[in-house]
């Protein structure tokens, strides 16, 4: 055995503690890490003015990607998902990101402003994570966990949750090999999605992409 895996294996007792890149670096040492495999499916992120996101999107539709992510924080950001729905190409979604800024009341209103537009899910819309569910029963509109995740809040899964948004940089080592898990289990896609990381901990993002989520569009375009 060589002196880092040695050391490897001593750590090995403490890995509760560990933050992501270290569970990362001794699996690496161990052999238990894959070496990327060849290029990640990307999500286009639009950001700015509604000209600027139109441009974007006419764009990134042109280098060949179908799903696109557009926080939606403000009612006039949902309008504009509406306006941009024109511009997808053929298969084309959106993913929507809301950060937590919506009463339900306010999401349920809002979301009626997308009814007929193609949505694979919203991040996180409520102030109130434990209406998630009753905002997919009012409005149809499938829901992904972000916050609660990397916060390490308690969660169950529910009619409706469609993935898990898995921002790996921001977890304990543990914690992540937790939510892999649990996330298999119940069947439940998981979109990697970087932190504003360094080129290392993006390319570590994007093997967990090849690893995990083979053919689902992953959030690296930065």
């Amino acid at each position: 055995m060589s002196e880092i895996q040695t050391i490897a294996s001593n750590l090995m007792g403490t890995q509760d503690l560990w933050p992501f890149g270290v569970g990362v670096a001794v699996a690496q040492c161990r052999g238990e890490w894959p070496v990327s495999a060849g290029p990640v499916l990307t999500q286009g992120l639009l950001w700015g003015s509604p000209d600027d996101m139109a441009d974007q999107l006419r764009i990134k539709r042109d280098q060949g990607m179908i799903c696109f992510k557009i926080k939606v924080r403000q009612v006039d950001d949902w309008k504009r998902v509406q306006a941009l729905a024109g511009l997808l190409p053929l298969g084309g979604s959106f993913r929507l990101d809301a950060n937590r800024c919506f009463d339900l009341d306010e999401a349920i209103a809002l979301a009626k402003y997308l009814v007929d537009v193609p949505i694979d899910y919203i991040e996180e819309p409520l102030r109130n994570p434990a209406q998630l569910h009753d905002f997919y029963a009012q409005t149809g509109m499938g829901v992904a966990l972000d916050e609660t995740l990397y916060l390490a809040e308690s969660w169950q899964a529910f009619d409706g949750l469609k993935a898990l948004v898995m921002k790996p940089t921001l977890m304990k080592w543990q914690q992540f090999q937790s939510l892999v898990t649990t996330a298999q289990r119940l069947g439940i896609p998981m979109v990697w999605s970087s932190a504003f990381e360094s080129p290392i901990g993006l390319q570590i993002v994007k093997e967990c992409a090849q690893r995990y989520s083979p053919g689902i569009p992953a959030g690296v375009d930065v």
